[in-house]
């Protein structure tokens, strides 16, 4: 994914675009999967916004330059997010595909307290991108598709450190606020040990050969990521604050 040579002024990378389309596949499964990556590129363009706007709220709370940074380089993983899978989207359905104006990043403002930014980085970063980067590494396990399999493993390895980043204005978040912070993380913590994720049907499950979880195997996916790394990741970050980050590659 890295060796790409993008296409100036398209949503698209030029070395996906070969992505098979193999005869056995019918145009019904083809267009499936068009709609389904179509949908994944659409959330990968639309978190670009989401860390240009973390990049503005660690700048509105005083964050160290090094997390500044990392967001800005998160912001520019998404956007290769976006075109690789723009760029699978196409290929299956045939024609090119990419995003619209995004007018909706006009009226996302940044966070304007410590509480609530930290809320939105437990349940977006530290459980979001947590959950994205092992559904993209146990999807990439199952691609029949070289260039399919390529794909995820590259968004599997920039999504597992947005998640670290997550975890490091967790921490940063946590020195800053104290004890409001603090009683935040507590309240999400407690939910986690109740939710439970389950799929309303197995749509899908007939596509992971192309790299797709079907809705059973990412709901059990999510659910032993909350109990198995998120719940105890939050839990040690809580009890060693401020002294020690809490580290997802270790747990």
């Amino acid at each position: 994914m890295r060796a790409c040579v993008p296409q100036h002024f398209k949503w698209k990378e030029s070395c996906v675009s070969s992505a098979r389309r193999p005869s056995k596949d019918s145009a019904a499964i083809r267009a499936r999967l068009a709609a389904h990556c179509l949908h994944d590129a659409q959330l990968e363009h639309a978190s670009i916004e989401a860390f240009a706007r973390t990049s503005l709220e660690l700048l509105a709370f005083g964050a160290p330059p090094a997390l500044v940074s990392e967001a800005h380089q998160a912001a520019l993983d998404e956007i290769s997010h976006a075109r690789v899978t723009f760029a699978l989207a196409s290929a299956y359905a045939g024609t090119e595909l990419g995003p619209q104006a995004f007018s909706e990043a006009k009226r996302m403002a940044p966070a304007t307290d410590l509480a609530t930014w930290a809320h939105e980085t437990i349940e977006d970063g530290c459980l979001g991108e947590t959950i994205a980067a092992a559904e993209a590494h146990a999807a990439a396990q199952q691609s029949e598709d070289p260039v399919v399999r390529d794909v995820l493993l590259g968004i599997a390895e920039d999504e597992t450190r947005h998640a670290e980043l997550a975890w490091k204005i967790l921490r940063f978040a946590l020195q800053a606020g104290g004890e409001e912070v603090a009683a935040v993380a507590r309240t999400v913590l407690a939910t986690l040990a109740v939710r439970k994720l389950s799929p309303s049907d197995d749509r899908n499950e007939d596509l992971i050969q192309h790299g797709i979880l079907g809705e059973q195997a990412s709901a059990c996916l999510r659910t032993e990521v909350m109990n198995a790394v998120v719940q105890p990741c939050l839990e040690r970050l809580l009890q060693t604050r401020p002294r020690e980050a809490c580290e997802v590659r270790a747990l």
